[in-house]
């Protein structure tokens, strides 16, 4: 499938083309055409399925030539032009464009959300898998790995939504290094009104081609959440993007839904003979609920550490053994999450990254890839980012 650009300001075009080339989506320069005659271009060609119209000054032509597009086209349309005048959007809205783009602002953020938004039609109602994690004990680590489990998948998957039901001080943003403009409260605050455009329109972008729904609600809002205005969340997420991560704390797994819908389930533990036993009861009471053990994985995080208990001694505790290890490697999770970036994305080849992703490759198998990315660069401007909050 390919993409059209329809355009008689160069200066634009020619940045969205920049733009989707940055995100998988070849654009040459034969797929520009002019506003004009752009529908007798398009007559008759097949495998387009996304078609960006900038906008002339002149709404009547602007509305004509968006008809005519939409009588030969049954790609995904969308008009590209100045946000200032919500007469002329519903114009161009009614005369057949299916999205409007802002060209005064971030077109990079709203071409991914366009992207996500074709993804989510394409898959006509098939669900997303669904990744839950959760953590037996406090300080395992639970945010911080599903935070690069959804960079990992985002990468693979073209997109991944990650949402925190995890903290009410939102932690997860921090991890991203993001400000988002809304929050999980604004959503339930709202819940009678959420569809898929108001929930697409709250999350906030990263520029691995994840989106986070951040948390942010306070202890009395997260403790009010419905557990069918969660599920209600979660499925749209799952109808938007090809994987979604739910970060859960404890007790938030006990009493929402989440597990229950979860295609896999992450339950990470530190090899402490406290954090071994939680593990256990949190075990024994899914088996009571009926959740099917083979949807768990059981990881060991932060493993290697002086004093822990064998992992060849935990399965009479668990009453299962470990499925995976993640090697302790503080250095690099205490420099990702001080300065918000991804380990699996600035420093691939260190052991937090290594075996965050060959987890992810537990879940999701990767497709081949033709080289190995190099990482020296990204994990030197992150060790100067690392010196600038430390010493500046």
């Amino acid at each position: 499938m390919s993409t059209i650009i329809v355009s008689d300001r160069p200066a634009v075009s020619g940045h969205l083309r920049k733009v989707l080339t940055a995100q998988g989506r070849d654009c040459p320069i034969t797929h520009v055409l002019p506003l004009d005659q752009s529908a007798r271009m398009l007559a008759g060609r097949g495998g387009v399925d996304l078609l960006f119209v900038v906008q002339s000054a002149d709404l009547d032509r602007s509305a004509a030539v968006m008809r005519q597009l939409r009588a030969v086209s049954s790609a995904r349309i969308v008009a590209v032009g100045a946000a200032d005048d919500p007469r002329k959007i519903l114009e161009l809205l009614h005369a057949g464009a299916d999205d409007y783009l802002d060209d005064a602002a971030d077109i990079e953020t709203q071409v991914v959300q366009v992207l996500q938004r074709l993804g989510a039609s394409q898959r006509k109602g098939s669900p997303g898998r669904l990744i839950a994690v959760t953590g037996a004990s406090g300080g395992v680590g639970a945010t911080l790995v599903a935070v690069n489990l959804g960079v990992a998948f985002a990468q693979r998957q073209k997109g991944c939504g990650i949402v925190d039901l995890a903290t009410a001080e939102g932690e997860l943003a921090d991890h991203l290094d993001l400000t988002p403009r809304h929050t999980l409260a604004d959503v339930f605050r709202n819940i009678d009104s959420l569809d898929q455009e108001m929930l697409s329109q709250s999350l906030t972008p990263h520029a691995s081609g994840a989106s986070m729904l951040a948390g942010g609600a306070s202890a009395e809002e997260f403790d009010a959440l419905s557990p069918d205005d969660v599920e209600r969340v979660v499925q749209l997420s799952r109808s938007q993007f090809p994987c979604n991560v739910v970060d859960l704390d404890r007790r938030n797994a006990r009493r929402l839904r989440v597990l229950e819908s979860a295609d896999c389930i992450l339950l990470l533990v530190r090899l402490e003979f406290a954090s071994l036993c939680s593990a256990r009861r949190i075990l024994d009471e899914w088996k009571r609920r009926e959740i099917e053990g083979s949807r768990i994985l059981v990881v060991a995080n932060r493993a290697g550490q002086p004093g822990e208990i064998p992992p060849s001694k935990t399965a009479s505790i668990l009453g299962r053994p470990l499925d995976c290890r993640l090697d302790d490697d503080p250095l690099t999770a205490g420099i990702s999450i001080n300065c918000g970036s991804p380990a699996v994305l600035e420093q691939p080849k260190s052991p937090l990254a290594r075996g965050i992703l060959t987890l992810a490759d537990r879940i999701i198998p990767a497709e081949p890839q033709c080289a190995a990315p190099d990482s020296a660069a990204p994990a030197a401007s992150l060790m100067r980012r690392a010196a600038s909050i430390l010493f500046c």
